[in-house]
């Protein structure tokens, strides 16, 4: 398991965002540690990123090969892809081909696709094989994977954004995680006041730049391995712990 985060930050329009990915390293399989793979790319001809959680494998052309690698190799090969929509049902389709049936129906499996298209607005795609959630459990899993944009098609629209207009009624931040998602669920927005009133005081550090604000992510994921390392029976979630940034071009 893993524990995948997006962060969304819109200001005052919808053409003023940040993209957040952050996701730790550590991989496990029935509750042991295997190894450390990276989970989270940029896709740099999308102005966007990507993030798995869940089945960290694939058999292309019945080899077994590790989602860390062969993921990028997908975003490599798939280059002339234009739009963000496009790449997810590319992915959705080749993840059909590369993942058996009995591992998509016994194995929760799930990407994070955000970026910004032609328009400069921000898209969140969810490709996965899961239909529901119990709590913190993926259930219902399916033979199949899907894909749907979530954030201008549902999430926005709660603030204001009409389906055209950039315009939101005021700026907010929206969350999309996965994974191990206890953690964030526990611990996201508790340590966010408690390092706040730390910032506050006249002899800590503030956050002044976007490269202060990764750092600050990446530190909170820290935090949450530390308390998995130390004290959870089955340490799913672990260091290292990647960060990177998206802004409209």
């Amino acid at each position: 398991m893993t524990l995948l985060a997006n962060e969304i930050h819109v200001q005052d329009s919808l053409q003023h965002t940040v993209i957040i990915f952050a996701a730790d390293r550590r991989i496990t399989f029935l509750g042991r540690f295997h190894s450390l793979g990276k989970k989270i790319f940029p896709i740099e001809y999308l102005n966007a990123g990507i993030g798995f959680f869940g089945l960290a494998e694939v058999f292309p052309g019945g080899k077994k090969q590790s989602m860390s690698s062969w993921l990028p190799q997908f975003i490599t090969r798939n280059h002339r892809i234009r739009t963000l929509e496009e790449f997810a049902d590319t992915l959705r389709a080749e993840l059909d081909n590369v993942v058996p049936r009995d591992l998509k129906t016994s194995n929760p499996s799930g990407f994070h696709i955000a970026g910004f298209n032609q328009s400069g607005l921000p898209e969140f795609w969810f490709v996965r094989n899961i239909e529901h959630m119990d709590a913190h459990r993926y259930i219902d899993l399916q033979d199949h994977y899907s894909a749907t944009e979530d954030f201008l098609a549902r999430d926005a629209r709660q603030f204001g954004f009409d389906g055209h207009s950039p315009t939101v009624a005021r700026p907010f931040t929206w969350f999309y995680r996965n994974g191990d998602i206890r953690a964030h669920v526990v611990a996201w927005e508790r340590l966010d006041g408690i390092i706040a009133d730390f910032l506050s005081l006249p002899d800590f550090k503030k956050l002044n730049s976007l490269c202060d604000y990764e750092r600050f992510i990446e530190f909170k994921m820290k935090m949450i391995a530390a308390i998995y390392k130390e004290y959870s029976t089955a340490a799913t979630i672990g260091t290292p712990i990647d960060v990177f940034s998206i802004v409209p071009k």
